[in-house]
């Protein structure tokens, strides 16, 4: 970005001055409408859906966003800073600080949005992203590979160096669809907890939460590992397990395999859904069916057909299954509760 007109030949110096003027002004206005529009895409471009596949590519994305972010920083540098600082260099290091610096405030100001959360692994990545590209921008810069010689005798092992920091960046997109393929072949078995990357098909809301622990050792059937579930005091804690494998059409009932570690019955309901109304769509068929687990070793069976008649506001779609959450009713002390597996007969 230029600003669109060439310095006047043998102009005043008054004049050669405006006209420099004109153009940092104009150079300025580019840039930052990039950078408005680079922060734009970050805010507000919408997911094509809500799964964690999705919600993982997007959290790749964080390192080429932020690495054009930090492109458009150098820029205005350059522009802005282009006297004070002298030393090439130093416009990378004031680059490199804004990235990240912006990348922070995005991650607080999400802490304060409903449904959004910060991410110190986002700002990781957001690091990751303006070093790599400013580290390749810089190879290329003649101005500074004259000024620090050096920068050019090390190009490929920059070129290289980030090439592998963005492919780590990139890395949980294909362990998820890893994930998603191996839940696919486990079939009749939705998800068993015993392999690490379970986890990130749960999430836990309203004082409850969840991690992958060992089962009880009085609970000679579980197989591997459990889901240990701690459901807080309150209203409605609950787990969510998303993104199961979808289609359940041919199969009678969902099995899920529970321990309660309580001296008395918990009151425990197995909710379905086949989408989630945050993703804006009213019609969501939700269906609950209400169980009194343990206490040790039980089973929750839900009947597929009946869950199917008795959804609402519609039946449910037993070909597009979106979640199986566990809730409780609101209660007066924390309860634990173990999952060993979810499977379809």
């Amino acid at each position: 970005m230029t600003g669109g007109s060439r310095r006047p030949r043998g102009a005043h110096p008054v004049e050669e001055q405006r006209f420099d003027r004109r153009r940092a002004a104009a150079q300025s206005c580019g840039w930052l409408a990039a950078a408005a529009a680079l922060a734009a895409v970050l805010e507000w471009l919408p997911k094509p859906a809500h799964t964690v596949l999705w919600d993982t590519v997007y959290d790749a994305g964080h390192a080429p966003l932020f690495g054009t972010g930090a492109l458009i920083a150098l820029r205005l540098s350059l522009v802005w800073l282009r006297r004070r600082l002298p030393d090439r260099a130093w416009h990378y290091a004031v680059a490199f600080a804004a990235t990240v610096g912006a990348g922070a405030a995005a991650e607080l100001h999400q802490h304060w949005l409903p449904g959004r959360d910060a991410d110190p692994v986002d700002l990781l990545r957001d690091a990751i992203g303006a070093a790599a590209f400013l580290a390749v921008a810089a190879t290329a810069d003649r101005r500074l590979r004259a000024e620090r010689p050096a920068v050019a005798r090390r190009r490929a092992w920059v070129w290289a160096a980030a090439a592998l920091a963005l492919a780590g960046t990139a890395t949980p997109v294909g362990a998820v669809a890893l994930a998603y393929r191996a839940h696919a072949r486990a079939l009749p078995r939705l998800i068993g907890f015993d392999r690490w990357w379970d986890r990130w098909f749960v999430a836990a809301h309203h004082g409850a939460t969840a991690h992958l622990a060992a089962p009880p050792p009085d609970w000679p059937d579980a197989r591997g590992g459990a889901l240990a579930v701690d459901f807080g005091a309150g209203h409605g804690p609950r787990v969510d397990i998303v993104d199961v494998p979808a289609d359940w059409r041919g199969y009678r009932r969902l099995v899920v395999s529970l321990y309660a570690n309580s001296a008395e019955p918990v009151r425990v309901a197995v909710r379905l859904r086949d989408r989630f109304p945050s993703e804006g769509d009213a019609d969501a068929a939700q269906y609950d069916a209400w169980f009194d687990v343990g206490p040790g070793p039980d089973r929750a069976v839900v009947d597929l057909a009946a869950a199917h008649a008795g959804a609402r506001p519609r039946p449910l779609d037993v070909a597009a299954i979106r979640s199986v959450t566990l809730v409780m009713p609101g209660q007066s002390h924390p309860v634990r509760l173990f999952i060993d597996e979810l499977r379809l007969e």
